[in-house]
This record gives C-alpha cells, sequence and structure tokens, in this order.
C-alpha cells in the first residue's frame, strides 16, 4: 500500500508546537473511522519521514537559527554594555554628580537672595501706598508659589 504524501513544510513564522502537531505520528495506533487514511506501517524501515523533520541535516539552515544569532549578538551587546556601566557606577562618574548638585545649591543660594530682594522691595512700596504686601504682590502678577 503506497504511503500519503508528507504534510507540506511549515512556514517560517509558525511554532515550533504547530509543526509537530501537523506532522504525521508513526507511534499513533488510532483506529478512527473518521480517518481516510490507513493507520501507518508498524515497520521503522517502511515509515516515510516528513520534509519538514529532516530539514534539519539538510544544508538549509533552520529558520529560527537566524533569529537565536541575532538575539545572542544582541545578549553580548547588552552585556557589554553593562559592564561598562557598572565599571563607571563603580569607579564614580568622575565627581559630575556631586559638581551638577554643587552647581543647584549655588543656584538655589542666588535664587533665594533675589527673591528676598525683590520682596524687599515690593514690601517698601506696600508700605509706601499703605497697602498689604499680599495686594502689592498681586498687582504685580506674583503668585503665591513665586
Amino acid at each position: 500500500m503506497p504511503t500519503p504524501p508528507p504534510p507540506p513544510p511549515a512556514a517560517p513564522s509558525s511554532s515550533l508546537a504547530a509543526a509537530a502537531a501537523a506532522a504525521p505520528n508513526p507511534t499513533s495506533t488510532s483506529t478512527s473511522t473518521s480517518d481516510s487514511q490507513p493507520p501507518p506501517p508498524s515497520s521503522p524501515s517502511s515509515t516515510a519521514i516528513p520534509v519538514a523533520a529532516s530539514s534539519s541535516s539538510s544544508s538549509t539552515s533552520h529558520p529560527y537559527e537566524k533569529r537565536i544569532e541575532q538575539a545572542e549578538a544582541q545578549l553580548t551587546a547588552l552585556r557589554a554594555q553593562h559592564d561598562r556601566l557598572l565599571s563607571q557606577l563603580q569607579d564614580g562618574d568622575g565627581g559630575a554628580a556631586h559638581q551638577t548638585v554643587r552647581r543647584h545649591i549655588r543656584l538655589l543660594h542666588a535664587y533665594n537672595e533675589i527673591r528676598d530682594v525683590g520682596l524687599g522691595l515690593m514690601g517698601l512700596i506696600a508700605d509706601r501706598r499703605g497697602q498689604r504686601l499680599a495686594e502689592v504682590l498681586r498687582e504685580f502678577g506674583v503668585e503665591g508659589a513665586d
């Protein structure tokens, strides 16, 4: 009795589980009457090997090999970046963070001095006009958060 033709090769985007489910199972001894195909022969020498299963031994590469190689290359690059960043962290950043904090503190001191002078001047204007400081601040458009 002739052997059934092998199923078409699985598409590269399909999963391996779907390819395995589509391939005929030579160990299955199903006696279902709905299957028009006869069960595969029990002799291992006469069992047909599907094209998809034999593709790993051919000269063409598996569709996932390229993706695996790309992922491995990306992993190697990420590990190198991790090592570089870790060494920078352990060595310190050359004092850049400390310099930034010192600069921000210096700028905050300058801002506070300017703000104090401005509030003092507005207080003088409020005294001269006989108004409250809040009224003068509102007149100049200064909000409570400013």
